[in-house]
């Protein structure tokens, strides 16, 4: 069959297949995942070194004898919301230091030594598969999701059930339907920086419409019952609780009845800060929690009578305990920093990826030049800015210990780029389109 540009197209989900997704930043390494070829959807775990500029895979799912084949139902909900269509290991999580990534496949629950990619899959007591892995800050411990209830496990397989419900309508550590699919909020637990409590989301499900859905794929199969929140009806009931082993388990207070959407939650050195929205989406409030009583303390609220836009990546929280968020300023959406407009009102900031020290880093467009996205670095002392791409395009980043990578897409390349900035580029595997597109700027 003659392959055209709608086949490839599709066979290549949109030519992604191939380039490096999911990027992460540590120390010595940009870590990703990247399949072998355009045509390939089975994306194995890969380190680039900062020091030699060399990349070796860590983990191919392909070689490991014991990798079961099959996502399940819950895995393959989360990639829908995530709007992800590749297999493999298409998301992992990492210690702070970056020398352990654990990662889920087919349920089973795998870590991977990034010095000697070692992969070993732990052996868990309990049947069930596991999804949602989180490794904890010093590498010891593994938080996961499993039919509902938040477990942990250490790196021998040694469990315990740190939160249950025996309501099956109630699902401990899941982002909830609303905070996955449109608010961007696709976990549902955070270890804390200490590595020795996690804030677990309780989501009950029971005040939501029950529906049934018919695979018209298989019309024989009887439908699944579904709880879908429809427009207009209720929204499932969701909390947030501090869990510390030999503690008691402490519930986050805020507002739940005018702010139900629980729609940010950060914990990192500088302190565990949430937002949460009010249906209506007019008001976002920002808190600054006590993780030990969970009282909590209104750092900035953001109202507006049409509705309060979420921003990916905000609030964030810098080591100093300072807490940056995104808001409208001057018709313009400004990066903010204790009350204080960092930048100006022609520069329309998107999203805040990360920081390091004084500097933090966004995604933003001068505000006359919405067809272009940027990445820039502020420094939260000086207010300086400066532009660390200027070419005409789509650029996205990921940071860490001071280095930043961006992926950009532009009109001068065929495929995406994925570069160290002031360094070198990784390797991208995708196929070239078939067709070259025209394009006139004006």
């Amino acid at each position: 069959m003659t392959d055209t540009f709608p086949r490839q197209f599709a066979r290549t989900q949109r030519l992604t297949l191939g380039e490096p997704r999911t990027i992460s930043v540590t120390k010595n390494h940009v870590v990703f995942a990247r399949s072998a070829s355009g045509n390939d959807p089975v994306n194995s775990l890969w380190v680039f070194d900062l020091q030699t500029g060399t990349e070796r895979c860590v983990a191919d799912p392909r070689t490991l004898d014991d990798a079961p084949t099959n996502d399940t139902p819950e895995e393959r909900a989360r990639r829908e919301r995530a709007r992800e269509g590749a297999g493999g290991i298409v998301s992992y999580s990492l210690d702070d230091d970056g020398n352990v990534a654990a990662f889920v496949l087919g349920g089973a629950l795998y870590v991977t030594t990034l010095a000697d990619g070692q992969t070993t899959r732990i052996n868990l007591p309990n049947s069930g598969s596991v999804y949602d892995a989180r490794i904890s800050g010093d590498g010891t411990l593994i938080a996961y999701c499993r039919n509902g209830a938040m477990c942990v496990t250490d790196l021998l397989g040694n469990e315990s059930t740190i939160a249950r419900d025996s309501d099956p309508n109630v699902t401990w550590g899941v982002a909830d339907f609303i905070a996955g699919e449109e608010m961007g909020r696709q976990r549902g637990h955070w270890w804390s920086p200490d590595s020795r409590a996690l804030a677990v989301t309780r989501v009950d499900a029971n005040p939501i419409t029950l529906t049934h859905i018919a695979d018209p794929a298989n019309p024989e199969a009887p439908p699944r019952e579904h709880r879908y929140p429809f427009a207009g009806t209720a929204n499932a009931d969701v909390s947030l609780h501090v869990i510390r082993a030999g503690s008691p388990t402490v519930e986050v207070k805020w507002d739940r009845v005018h702010l139900p959407y629980l729609a940010r939650v950060s914990w990192t050195k500088g302190g565990l800060v949430i937002a949460a929205q009010s249906r209506n989406q007019q008001t976002l409030i920002t808190y600054r929690v006590n993780d030990t009583t969970g009282e909590t303390t209104v750092l900035h609220e953001e109202f507006d009578d049409r509705w309060v836009e979420l921003v990916a990546g905000s609030p964030y929280v810098l080591d100093d305990s300072r807490v940056a968020w995104c808001g409208e300023r001057d018709s313009a959406r400004a990066l903010v920093i204790d009350g204080l407009t960092l930048t100006p009102p022609n520069v329309q900031v998107r999203s805040i990826v990360g920081g390091s020290g004084s500097n933090i880093i966004c995604t933003a467009n001068h505000l006359d030049d919405p067809t272009s996205l940027h990445v820039i670095e502020v420094n939260t002392d000086t207010r300086d800015i400066r532009w660390l791409t200027t070419e005409l395009g789509v650029h996205q980043a990921a940071t860490g210990n001071g280095v930043v990578v961006v992926k950009s897409s532009t009109l001068n390349a065929p495929r995406t780029t994925t570069k160290v900035a002031g360094g070198p580029t990784i390797a991208n595997n995708a196929e070239t389109a078939l067709v070259t597109p025209r394009v006139n700027m004006h």
